[in-house]
């Protein structure tokens, strides 16, 4: 066991086993003069002790994509503005990851970075905003985007859009996906969490399972109760409209004035 009484927990998620339905460990999250840990905690209850915990060190070579001359550098402004949001790797995923996975940790990263690159070309007023690279040692610390007030999800629960908003949401949605396959691309995890709310204005975000169509969905696979039958593992044009389906039953069908 390592002592890790001066160490930062930033975040300590539940994992649960999918297959039983049961509790399987507590994840964690940690860091130490810039350094980043993972640690697991089979006890599902109680304070973490610290001083239990066995930590691996997070490499950055493994988690930080190499940044590349073909990649748009982030103004230095985006790092003070309130209006920016910086995306950066979801660490905590690090310690369920295979040992190979692990070593290549900053793929998902990479591949969203490559599609807003191509977006960045070929922008959309319903497509998420992309302002470049935030970097540092040549290294990925995140992507720069611009911040918007709601996700849809959020959106429909506490400003409890009419039905002629949601509808337009709607239609905002699908201008935005018939972009992305204009382009050959799918979104791949297309859901509420994933449109974002602004100015009555509805935008897609979260590129890390957009792929060309076709294509291996690799480590991200979308979310599996907006998915189609199960999680796919090619990218299919047919995936997008079967989660625009359920997001038009989500906006305008049976209940949806109190969907949550």
């Amino acid at each position: 066991m390592t002592d890790a009484s001066s160490y930062e927990i930033l975040i300590c998620n539940e994992i649960w086993d999918c297959e039983t339905d049961t509790f399987d460990h507590r994840a964690i999250l940690l860091r130490r003069d810039g350094q980043y840990f993972s640690a697991c905690d089979p006890r599902r209850n109680g304070p973490i002790d610290q001083s239990q915990l066995s930590l691996e060190p997070i490499p950055v070579a493994q988690f930080r994509a190499p940044f590349t001359a073909d990649l748009t550098l982030a103004p230095d402004t985006c790092l003070q503005s309130k209006q920016v949001y910086i995306k950066e790797p979801q660490l905590i995923d690090y310690s369920m990851s295979s040992a190979a996975e692990k070593n290549t940790f900053y793929e998902p990263q990479l591949q969203e970075v490559q599609v807003y690159e191509l977006l960045r070309l070929n922008p959309h007023p319903n497509i998420g905003l992309y302002y470049g690279c935030v970097v540092k040692d040549n290294r990925i610390l995140g992507l720069s985007l611009r911040r918007y007030s709601y996700t849809l999800k959020d959106a429909i629960r506490e400003k409890k859009p009419s039905f002629d908003q949601r509808r337009a949401y709607l239609e905002d949605v699908k201008r935005g996906i018939a972009h992305l396959h204009n382009l050959g691309l799918v979104h791949g995890d297309l859901n509420p969490s994933n449109i974002m709310v602004d100015e009555n204005c509805a935008v897609l975000i979260d590129f890390d399972s957009c792929r060309p169509a076709g294509k291996p969905m690799g480590r991200k696979g979308g979310t599996w109760e907006w998915c189609p039958d199960e999680i796919p593992d090619t990218a299919e044009l047919e995936h997008d409209q079967a989660a625009l389906k359920k997001l038009e039953e989500y906006l305008l069908g049976a209940g949806s004035d109190t969907t949550t």
